[in-house]
């Protein structure tokens, strides 16, 4: 008869009830269709004193486990797995055996199937559920350190909306990562920069591998890019892959992916703070991450640098456009224009239109039409190299205003009265501070406020015009009562500043516009007669 757990305790206290009754062991057995040992078994298990709790089924939990889990290590492994979610049981164990490298008897006591029963008993660590089987990847043998590299860029995406790119070198054979640079958007300068500094640290490789981004590869140009020519120069080969087959560099794309998963980048985009957090996760990743292609032990540990060294005297400057003499197919430009590496050279007008074939060796490019006429350039000037300078500060640039036929200038949507000795010159306007300063072609300044502070009246505005209208230090604009002040048909007896005046302390009538006690009677106050007189004829 099968067992049923789920009605085992309801069975035994009914037997127990019926055995009160005088019922033998068959009959209740028969009753409850239980063999006639288990309603043994159930009767002996029931103590009086107790009552039916006794009756209840016993755990099956062991009273002693000489071979569970230390609870040390069962903490080690559960905070390994909370720093890293990602890794699995295999580079738990590898990590933690690492670390344990001078503890022996923690290091036996770590195997993978203890970290796998661990990880079963906290379901918080549950694997997600398996995807669609796909077979095992092949590995190549990359034999030694220092035979083949790889580079590859990505971006990262910030909390703020800022992408980010990144460029990382690493050793294919030992996966360590000889460094990276990161960039809100990198160069091929950017890029050369990190290939000589990384080989001024390790050692140059035999060969170089990357994919088909322009900062390594350009095809279509038919020249070699920056890249190519310097990791020529310095007896490198580069390898590029073939577009969208990732996997001709798939231990770089691995890094990437795990570089995705594991740093931990900051909310704002800051280069500085950027390149740190890059940083961390290289040395992370060279010093203290397990890989199972370094017999599980970090990649620095089967890292060695390169025997071949960059020369000392090596300067991106020397190197040519090309080594071998390449032939190249370009257009005439319409203005008589040949576009090579970047830059146009004049070759003649009457080919505009034409394709001619351009041969370049090393520092010289020449080209030759199809009737046989060519020209030669030179192209050392052009491919000169420096280093990437930090932009400068944003600086407000000086304005310029012209001042009309009122002697006024128009700024921040206001009128401010200079003078209509000044008509038609345009005058610089540069900032100080909360002020601007207008200087005039005599040498003298005015100063005028920003905002506005002295008249803030507007013709959009309720309020009546001021009655007083001359005009301040401060500027502002001038309402129509001061407005006559330089109208040929002025007849208001009021005096103004003088516009022509250096010192601004005359004043002129507004009738005729004549001096009333204004010294400055010569060539300043003809010339501001003349303007008047002209207006008024």
């Amino acid at each position: 008869m099968p067992r049923c757990p789920a009605k085992d305790y309801p069975d035994r206290c009914t037997a127990v009830q019926l055995s009160q009754k005088h019922l033998t062991r068959r009959e209740i057995g028969a009753m409850l269709q239980r063999p006639e040992r288990w309603v043994y078994r159930a009767l002996a298990r029931y103590d009086a004193q107790v009552g039916l709790t006794s009756l209840r089924d016993y755990s099956s939990r062991p009273h002693h486990s000489p071979r569970q889990t230390p609870a040390d290590i069962e903490q080690a492994i559960c905070a390994m797995k909370q720093a890293h979610p990602v890794w699995g049981r295999r580079q738990i164990c590898k990590q933690l055996r690492w670390q344990w490298r001078d503890e022996p008897a923690l290091r036996d006591a770590l195997t993978e199937g203890r970290v796998r029963r661990v990880l079963h008993r906290h379901p918080e660590f549950a694997p997600p559920a398996p995807g669609v089987d796909q077979p095992a990847p092949r590995r190549i043998d990359y034999l030694a350190c220092n035979l083949l590299w790889g580079a590859d860029t990505h971006q990262s995406r910030l909390a703020d909306g800022s992408t980010w790119e990144t460029l990382h070198w690493l050793d294919l054979h030992s996966r360590y990562e000889l460094g990276q640079v990161t960039a809100a958007h990198l160069t091929e300068e950017m890029v050369v920069e990190s290939f000589l500094r990384v080989a001024n640290q390790y050692g140059l490789p035999q060969v170089i591998k990357t994919d088909g981004d322009k900062l390594f590869y350009e095809p279509t140009s038919g020249l070699p890019t920056l890249f190519q020519r310097v990791a020529a120069a310095v007896g490198v080969v580069h390898l590029p892959i073939v577009g969208r087959q990732p996997w001709w560099n798939g231990v770089v794309e691995r890094y990437i992916q795990t570089c995705q998963q594991e740093v931990q980048l900051p909310t704002q985009g800051d280069a500085e703070a950027m390149n740190r957090a890059m940083e961390a996760e290289r040395l992370f990743y060279d010093q203290e991450r397990c890989h199972s292609r370094c017999a599980d032990q970090p990649p620095a540990t089967v890292y060695q640098p390169s025997p071949r060294r960059l020369p000392p005297d090596f300067s991106v400057a020397n190197v040519p456009l090309t080594l071998l003499p390449t032939v190249v197919t370009r257009q005439v430009q319409a203005s008589g224009r040949v576009s090579v590496a970047g830059h146009s050279y004049f070759f003649s007008r009457r080919y505009a239109g034409q394709a001619l074939s351009v041969s370049i060796d090393g520092w010289q490019a020449t080209a030759q039409a199809a009737d046989g006429w060519q020209r030669t350039w030179d192209l050392r000037h052009q491919v000169e190299v420096s280093p990437p300078a930090p932009q400068p500060a944003p600086t407000t640039q000086p304005l310029t205003r012209t001042v009309n036929r009122r002697g006024c200038i128009s700024f921040n949507r206001r009128l401010y009265y200079l003078g209509i000795a000044w008509v038609g010159q345009t005058l610089p306007l540069e900032p100080q501070g909360k002020s601007w300063t207008v200087r005039f072609p005599d040498g003298s300044s005015k100063t005028i406020l920003d905002p506005p502070a002295s008249l803030s009246w507007s013709p959009q505005s309720d309020a009546a015009p001021p009655d007083t209208a001359e005009p301040t230090a401060g500027g502002g604009r001038l309402p129509d009562t001061a407005r006559h002040a330089y109208r040929p048909s002025c007849v208001s007896p009021s005096p103004v500043l003088c516009g022509h005046c250096p010192s601004r302390s005359a004043r002129l009538c507004r009738s005729c516009c004549r001096g009333t006690g204004c010294v400055h009677d010569g060539a300043g106050l003809d010339n501001h007669l003349s303007v008047e007189n002209g207006a008024r004829t």
